[in-house]
């Protein structure tokens, strides 16, 4: 008995908040004078906006609810707790109508313990780290998530003045891992520590939230003018991470009737579905069908980055015309990983499948994708692919990732079969908690009929073209690489791929680049989203060049209203700008 008790006291020791022994390197209190004002406080904050959500994060990339509270305050000099039931007991209680900027707001089911937490901005808004949405952001208290849940408040801030207030009394540590037991989160909100690639689709900004809203814009579609308006309905379900939009287009022209697009077979009902996922990006388990967004399979040696999207006339979720409605589906457990994608759910043409089993620090798999309805010379014709590859991860610390990866694949088109094998490397850095660079390089040989990344965003929109250069391929080297910097709110990134050797050929070099802009703080409440992707193949020699980019920009001008801009080019240029206006009960 003397023995379990001398444990227990040792143990209530090292977990107390004066050794501090508990706290991992993102969590040691910046020495004093601590923060005491709250624009600086709010400043901290928000450059951990867009980091995404993980479970017991505290910055290395993400957070969860409490580690971003516990974060931003030891940045601040003030030594919280890990965990949102323990953060409960610091500070001073705080009645509900009297809440000031910088306060802890606490969240739970009824009749459970504490489970959520965040710091209140002011003017009925607050930032945290939200599983549903994925990533930290800014919310509205009004929704009624929050209004259901709210439970207390605390003041850790000394003051909103800046001038030096009471001493704080401090809360003990009980737990250290937020989301365990009884909270675990569900597979669908639940991701690895890596921050997930951005999405090379052509994504227009939603508000998150369940909501009824109204899009209007004049935008062109197939080169004429027009003007579309466009009722819409959201629901979200964030412990599920659900989302259901629905829009009806409606387009106007001049000397045109008013349409809602053609009815001749049975899946143009479904254009008015614009998104439906279940699962947040990257989650263990993610299902959505979607028109926006893009795939990849496995290491991307045949499905990369695929973005059905870019092959339609009009604005993606605002058009009329026929567009594809792309599945993509993911489960993983500890020691199997499945992957699925359809081009279109409803009218199938390019499908893929991928299998990966972990081994400890090395994961093999298989992929294999085909496309039914490929061309060549204004023929149907099939491509078959499958691959097989492995990663080994060298490295993993809290600054730094590496991988080391190797691909063998082969491809059946023409009537022939191709090979190509890849090897590489892919390593992240985290030098600054608001700070990630990312890198990967790729080479290897490839032979007849095989081209690396064939499935890839260009794909579905020049068809023809590549079914050309495939006939004309021959064995050759071929290096790839890509680079991404995050800095808080920014990521910008590209990418550059090249043959090499005499019989090198156009397709071979792929470029790519991407601009990524989230919350970006204007004025007042006003906040900027933009977002600008180029993708190309051969983009310097004239006939066989496939070159596709979009781009969004949208300026959140109130909580219930956005402006907004859209640009696309497939086959030709479309775009046009509008004014969104939300309401969210």
């Amino acid at each position: 008995m003397s023995g379990a008790v001398l444990a227990c006291a040792a143990l209530s020791v090292l977990l107390t908040p004066g050794t501090e022994s508990w706290r991992p390197d993102e969590l040691k209190v910046k020495p004093p004078p601590p923060v005491i004002d709250f624009d600086q406080l709010q400043a901290l904050a928000l450059t951990f906006l867009g980091r995404p959500y993980v479970t017991g994060g505290v910055g290395s990339p993400g957070f969860d609810c409490s580690g971003f509270v516990c974060r931003v305050y030891a940045e601040a000099g003030y030594g919280l707790p890990r965990v949102s039931r323990d953060q409960a007991q610091a500070g001073l209680s705080v009645p509900l109508d009297a809440v000031q900027p910088g306060d802890l707001l606490f969240f739970a089911e009824d009749g459970e313990p504490i489970s959520h937490v965040g710091i209140y901005l002011g003017d009925g808004s607050m930032i945290h780290a939200s599983s549903g949405r994925g990533e930290v952001v800014v919310a509205n208290l009004s929704q009624s998530w929050f209004q259901d849940r709210l439970v207390s408040a605390r003041r850790v801030l000394t003051s909103t003045t800046g001038v030096p207030g009471p001493a704080i009394p401090e809360a003990p540590v009980r737990e250290l891992v937020e989301h365990q037991g009884r909270f675990s989160l569900p597979p669908m909100v639940r991701r690895p520590s890596r921050r997930p690639p951005p999405s090379f689709g052509p994504e227009l900004a939603g508000a998150g939230v369940t909501s009824l809203g109204f899009r209007s814009a004049f935008l062109t579609e197939a080169g004429v003018l027009g003007a579309v308006l466009a009722p819409e309905a959201t629901l979200h379900v964030e412990s599920w991470a659900l989302d259901v939009a629905v829009a009806v287009p409606v387009r106007l022209e001049v000397d045109e009737d008013i349409t809602v697009g053609t009815f001749e077979r049975w899946q143009d009902y479904t254009r008015f579905l614009r998104h439906l996922s279940l699962g947040l990006p990257g989650a263990d388990l993610e299902l959505r069908l979607s028109r926006l967004g893009d795939v990849s399979l496995g290491t991307g040696v045949l499905v990369d980055r695929l973005a059905p999207g870019t092959r339609i006339r009009g604005v993606p979720g605002l058009s009329v015309a026929r567009s594809p409605l792309t599945f993509f589906g993911r489960a993983r457990a500890s020691w199997v990983e499945v992957e699925a994608m359809l081009d279109d759910a409803v009218d199938p043409q390019l499908f893929g499948v991928g299998l990966a089993v972990p081994l400890g620090p090395v994961q093999v798999g298989l992929t294999a994708a085909s496309d039914q309805q490929a061309e060549l010379g204004g023929e149907r014709r099939a491509f078959n692919a499958a691959e097989a590859h492995g990663r080994w991860s060298a490295l993993s610390n809290r600054s730094w990732d590496l991988d080391l990866t190797v691909s063998a694949a082969g491809v059946l088109a023409l009537g022939e079969a191709g090979f190509g094998a890849l090897g590489g490397a892919r390593g992240q850095w985290r030098p600054r908690s608001t700070v990630t660079v990312s890198a990967e390089l790729r080479a290897g040989i490839a032979g007849p009929r095989f081209l690396s990344g064939l499935f890839g965003p260009t794909y579905l929109a020049y068809r023809g073209l590549f079914g050309e250069g495939l006939a004309e391929l021959h064995r050759r080297g071929v290096v790839e690489g890509r680079a991404e910097l995050a800095f808080g709110r920014i990521q910008v990134g590209g990418g550059y791929g090249q043959g090499f050797g005499a019989r090198r050929h156009p397709l071979d070099q792929r470029l790519e680049a991407y601009v990524n802009l989230a919350a970006l703080p204007l004025a007042r409440a006003r906040r900027l989203d933009l977002r600008l992707v180029l993708m190309s193949r051969s983009l310097f020699d004239p006939r066989l060049r496939a070159f596709t980019a979009h781009g969004g920009a949208r300026v959140t001008l109130t909580d219930w209203a956005f402006a907004e801009l859209y640009v696309q080019k497939s086959e030709t240029w479309e775009g046009g700008g509008g004014l969104t206006v939300t309401w969210a009960p």
